[in-house]
C-alpha cells in the first residue's frame, strides 16, 4: 500500500501501538517491542499478549508496513533483509523470545537463529500512521 493509493486503513489496537513505537524508535527487536508494549496490557496473560502481538506483527507485514533485517555481526554492523524462509519464524515471536525469571521478554538463544532481527517501519507505514 503506498501514499498514492489513498485507502484509509483500519488498524488494531496492537497494531497502531507497534506502528507508533517503531516510528519513535526506528527499529526494534522483537524482545524490546513486547516488554515495551507489555505494560499497556497487563490485563492479558503473557500467552494473549504474545498471540496478539504476533498476529499484529503478521498483519502489519502482510501489508507491508514494517520490514525485518539482520545484523551480519561484521565490524561495520550492516543490516541485511531476513531470508525469506526466516520471516514465519521472527514473526511467529514465540520460536525466537522467551519469558525470563525476571519478568522480561528475550532472545531465545537456543531458536532465535544465527542472527538477530529487527523490525522495521515502512515508508507505507508511516503513511499509515498519519492517514
Amino acid at each position: 500500500m503506498s501514499p498514492g493509493k489513498r485507502r484509509k486503513v483500519r488498524l488494531t489496537p496492537m497494531q497502531g501501538a507497534v506502528l507508533r513505537m517503531l516510528e519513535e524508535a526506528g527499529e526494534e527487536n522483537p524482545p524490546t517491542v513486547l516488554n515495551t508494549l507489555r505494560a499497556a496490557h497487563a490485563d492479558q496473560s503473557n500467552e494473549e499478549f504474545a498471540q496478539a502481538v504476533r498476529l499484529a506483527l503478521g498483519g502489519l507485514y502482510d501489508l507491508g508496513f514494517i520490514t525485518l533485517s539482520r545484523d551480519e555481526e561484521r565490524p561495520n554492523q550492516r543490516w541485511m533483509p531476513v531470508p525469506p524462509e526466516d520471516i514465519p519464524r521472527i514473526l511467529s515471536i514465540s520460536q525466537v523470545v522467551r519469558w525470563d525469571d525476571r519478568g522480561y521478554w528475550r532472545w531465545d538463544d537456543c531458536q532465535a537463529g544465527p542472527y538477530r532481527a529487527s523490525l522495521a517501519l515502512t515508508e507505507a507505514g508511516r503513511w499509515a500512521l498519519s492517514a
